[in-house]
């Protein structure tokens, strides 16, 4: 199994655009695409977590690269479920 994200929510809240992703993860890291231009902030809501050290970067790749957009997920271990609301433009 790969991890696998999928969008379940798209809306607006003020000026922001809004996305509500529902992961689950099967690696130690991933880079997810939120299809927003800028990542302003997130929130995390987990279901199903074996780990208390995972990191998310926003507008970052895997490398350390600078992707506007993209939510880069850290330190997961496999079987992790959570949702995830982004925020930005």
């Amino acid at each position: 199994m790969a991890t696998s994200y999928e969008i379940i929510q798209k809306t607006v809240f003020g000026n922001k655009q809004v996305r509500v992703i529902s992961m689950s993860i099967d690696a130690a890291s991933a880079s997810i695409d939120t299809g927003l231009k800028v990542i302003d902030w997130i929130a995390v809501a987990p279901i199903s977590m074996t780990t208390t050290a995972l990191s998310f970067k926003k507008n970052l790749g895997s490398a350390a690269t600078a992707l506007p957009g993209i939510l880069n997920v850290n330190s997961a271990v496999s079987g992790d479920v959570f949702f995830v609301t982004v925020y930005g433009v």
